[in-house]
């Protein structure tokens, strides 16, 4: 695989941790948004935009990564606290350097949607991560609204269903961050996730012809 021979020759320079940073970054850029939020609302937390950039604005290339989803307290704990769990079991699962690699392609997949129409976001990547999680972890249960167990495959699902949907009912910049999102999510995990996607499917094909059978 591509990204083992990567990892052989360039594993030692890697950002260890990566997920604690990703969220210590959000906790703050959320902290300045709330503080200071006539400068920090317009000079951070618009978009990665192509004429920002072309004005000089060559940060937002960094800060889009950890913008915060919302600026409500209640949505912006719960996705920090669900960005950790994920991004931390996805850590341990691929290790620091491929984790590294995948955020990376999550960020190319933002700048090159901002080159291409104008508008960049990593808005998706919590989304991805978690359709990562749900590949690896299908049957791990997951408390929705910390309330109701659900298993993490069929929240991956729903996850991919709301991309769907928000592909056909989007802008031009919406299709294009999506599909390059998604792309950099194929091109990471290559024929294992089709692999992975094809069992499941046959799974629940075997167990239903055996729920057919013993009614009979």
């Amino acid at each position: 695989m591509w990204l083992n021979r990567l990892e052989y020759k360039y594993g030692r320079y890697c950002i260890r941790g990566l997920t604690k940073y990703l969220v210590i970054g959000r906790i703050v850029m959320y902290l300045l948004m709330t503080t200071f939020p006539m400068y920090f609302l317009s000079l951070f937390f618009a978009p990665l935009s192509r004429a920002a950039l072309m004005q000089g604005q060559v940060w937002q290339l960094l800060t889009f990564i950890i913008t915060p989803p919302s600026s409500s307290p209640l949505w912006f704990l719960v996705d920090a606290y669900f960005f950790y769990m994920i991004g931390s079991a996805l850590e341990n699962v691929w290790g620091d350097f491929k984790f590294n690699v995948f955020i990376l392609l999550s960020m190319a997949a933002g700048i090159l949607s901002c080159l291409l129409t104008g508008v960049g976001t990593a808005a998706y990547l919590s989304t991805l991560m978690f359709i990562a999680y749900a590949t690896y972890f299908p049957h791990q249960t997951m408390l929705v609204m910390f309330v109701l167990p659900v298993p993490a495959k069929y929240l991956g699902i729903a996850a991919g269903i709301l991309l769907l949907i928000g592909f056909l009912g989007g802008s031009l910049a919406i299709k294009v961050n999506i599909l390059l999102a998604c792309g950099a999510l194929l091109l990471f995990f290559g024929k294992g996730l089709i692999q992975k996607i094809k069992n499941e499917i046959r799974y629940a094909q075997n167990r239903q012809r055996w729920k057919n059978a013993n009614r009979r």
